[in-house]
């Protein structure tokens, strides 16, 4: 389809595009969400997901308690003399059934703003159960049918799309509906599927690309390296001279990197479009077949194994970037270049298959910076020569990026892509000017911005005091007074002047919480090993970075962090259609451990090679190694004591693992860090014991 018209989205401004979209970039949504404030905030909602070889631009929206709607202009192709007009308008809405009067005239005060010289569609499900479309005629006075009578539209929708009402409405005041029927049913409303006698879009032609990680770069290498640069340069001008090099590089380029050919656009496998038609075709002759509602089962049923065999790819690959984004798409001076910085500068370019108006990308010069230290030196030395530059350097593709989930030409930015060459290029120039004006101190000391070595802005920073001691030191920087703050982050981890940790793990709950509602919100497959080896792989690890630093020792913060492994196993047990079970028997039937326990195994693991001097740090401050003077039969030569008095209130990492420590047996102290780990991981859990700070 060229254009689809939801009714009754039930999406809010937090969900994104990708929930209607997918990974699909053949449609440009366009939403109007029912406010969250409305007296009615769930339900309602309309949005209109349209081709972009239509053209399709927002007009407005319209939005009451009880009605959304939208409006946006397609566009006919304009190679077609036989159609007056050029451009159609479309407008989508959705009534409640609840509707007031007054909503009903602000909506017909906004379609009367709406209609111009060309043909205006309206469509949606408008709730006008009493409406004979034949006769045009109501049993009350209807301001709609009158709207409808005044502009000239017809109802083009013959048969019942709920029960035995005409609720959704095609209209329209140019008689450009063509092929009105019934489509597949996919809600407890009739589809409705039509076309307009409108010329059809040109199609975009097909413009090959270059397959990179194809490419004989063996070849390319030894063609740019045999070839003669001094001589072919050397009586050209600067334009003359980029002009050969991007002439040469692309047909190397052309010869030795095979293109890409047209293929299907569909992301799908062809087993699974074969199916779609042959539904859609037979939903379209007879709907209410049982045929019809078996093909629309069987290809549901295709579709969702298709979906978790890509889940399962992307999960089993460990790729979190993939991951992630398969959740978000379902739901950031010298006169002279010598060849050493032409080669760092090319060193730090990303190797990406970016757009240039020279078509000579990064990776190119990636993959090439060996044979292209010596054309490339020739040409920015002629640039510093001569004072110019090429005019190609000056042009640039410039691509919107759009700001937001929005489709609003206002909410797009322009990003200019230029040649990779003047990349190269400007690094060299940026650091030959900036270790000149350091050397001669140039620079403004007021210069904070893009600097190295720079003394500390006394205006950006902060202290933090740590412990009950009042009154508080007042700390300065050059006279000036720095400000209290109630925390620090610190590498990943948020420090409170109380070391409770609180901030911290409410944070990181937080996160964690919500990639969990992600993945179930993205993920078809009723697999549990899936959803299990996806939580340990890309959700888990936020909950166990640095937790020998943070971990939490009351009752309140180790259950809070505990809570999101036991709603996720929980939600696991619901999705796959599992019994319900304990927290404590659902970690079992998963084979997994409680995050306390695993917290515990970290502590010991650390703890044991600290004292084993395979980390620099000096382990004095923490504790003391303290044997007994008699032996017994479970102690060890490295038992550790404390070197101060700590109340049992006050938790850190000495105070957690020295007890535990002590009691572990000789060998295994004494053991490699993979033994030890071994042997760590066998050790019977504490969690629901008495020793354990959660509860059931």
């Amino acid at each position: 389809y060229s254009m689809i018209l939801l009714n009754e989205t039930w999406l809010s401004e937090d969900d994104s595009d990708a929930f209607l979209l997918g990974s699909n970039a053949n449609y440009v949504s366009f939403r109007k969400d029912r406010p969250t404030n409305a007296a009615k905030s769930r339900g309602g909602g309309v949005a209109i997901l349209c081709s972009p070889l239509l053209n399709p631009i927002l007009i407005s929206s319209f939005s009451t308690d009880d009605i959304e709607a939208i409006t946006i202009d397609i566009h006919t192709s304009s190679y077609c003399k036989s159609i007056p007009f050029s451009s159609v308008r479309v407008c989508l809405i959705y009534r409640a059934p609840s509707c007031t009067n007054a909503s009903l005239e602000s909506l017909l005060t906004y379609l009367e703003s709406i209609v111009g010289n060309s043909p205006l569609l309206i469509s949606g499900d408008l709730n006008f159960p009493d409406i004979d479309w034949y006769t045009l005629t109501s049993p009350s006075q209807n301001d709609f049918l009158s709207f409808v009578a005044d502009y000239r539209f017809s109802q083009y929708v013959n048969f019942k799309t709920r029960a035995q009402n005409i609720l959704d409405l095609v209209l329209c005041n140019s008689n450009i509906i063509r092929n009105i029927r019934p489509s597949i049913p996919i809600s407890d409303h009739t589809s409705i599927s039509f076309s307009l006698a409108v010329a059809s879009p040109r199609p975009r032609p097909f413009v090959p690309s270059r397959v990179y990680h194809l490419a004989d770069w063996v070849m390319i290498n030894s063609l740019i390296s045999d070839h003669n640069w001094t001589m072919s340069l050397a009586h050209l001008d600067m334009n003359s001279s980029y002009e050969y090099f991007c002439n040469f590089m692309n047909s190397v380029l052309d010869t030795y990197v095979p293109k890409t050919t047209r293929s299907s656009s569909s992301p799908y496998p062809r087993h699974l479009r074969i199916l779609y038609n042959k539904s859609n075709r037979i939903a379209m002759i007879a709907p209410n077949r049982s045929l019809a509602h078996k093909l629309s089962l069987r290809f549901e049923r295709a579709l969702r194994e298709h979906n978790v065999r890509v889940e399962n790819k992307i999960v089993n690959s460990n790729n979190a970037k993939a991951f992630f984004a398969l959740c978000k798409t379902r739901l950031k001076s010298t006169s002279n270049a010598s060849p050493a910085q032409i080669f760092l500068s090319i060193q730090s370019l990303a190797p990406k298959t970016n757009f240039s108006p020279d078509g000579l990308p990064n990776i190119f010069y990636k993959k090439c910076k060996y044979s292209l230290v010596t054309p490339l030196m020739i040409l920015f030395n002629k640039t510093l020569c001569t004072n110019s530059v090429p005019d190609l350097w000056k042009k640039a593709i410039v691509k919107p990026i759009p700001k937001a989930s929005s489709n609003s030409i206002s909410m797009f930015r322009p990003i200019s892509l230029t040649c990779s060459v003047t990349k190269v290029f400007e690094k060299i120039l940026i650091k030959e000017i900036t270790e000149y004006l350091d050397q001669h101190q140039l620079f403004d000391t007021r210069q904070a911005g893009f600097r190295w070595n720079l003394s500390l802005n006394e205006s950006k920073c902060t202290v933090v005091n740590y412990g009950s001691l009042k009154p508080r030191t007042q700390y300065t920087i050059n006279g000036n007074d720095l400000i209290p703050s109630p925390s620090m982050k610190d590498l990943g981890v948020i420090m409170q002047p109380s070391l409770k940790f609180s901030d911290h793990v409410s944070k990181l709950t937080s996160k964690a919480r919500s990639k969990v509602n992600i993945m179930f919100k993205c993920f078809y497959s009723n697999d549990p090993l899936l959803y299990l080896q996806a939580f340990n792989a890309f959700i888990r690890p936020l909950l166990e970075y640095c937790t020998v630093v943070w971990s939490p020792r009351t009752v309140k913060l180790a259950n809070f962090v505990e809570n999101v492994q036991r709603n996720f196993t929980r939600r696991v047990f619901f999705r796959c259609a599992i019994p319900y079970s304990p927290y404590p028997d659902r970690l079992n039937f998963l084979s997994m451990s409680t995050l306390e326990q695993r917290r515990l195994i970290f502590d010991l693991l650390f703890l044991h090679k600290t004292i084993h001097n395979f980390y620099s740090l000096n382990s004095n401050l923490l504790f003391k190694i303290s044997p007994l003077t008699r032996n017994l039969r479970n102690t060890h030569k490295l038992r550790i004591a404390l070197p101060f008095a700590v109340p049992k209130s006050h938790s850190t990492f000495a105070t957690r693992t020295v007890q535990r420590w002590n009691a572990l047996p000789g060998e295994i102290v004494n053991s490699s860090p993979n033994v030890f780990r071994s042997h760590i991981l066998n050790l019977p859990s504490i969690s629901f014991t008495s020793e354990s700070l959660l509860r059931l």
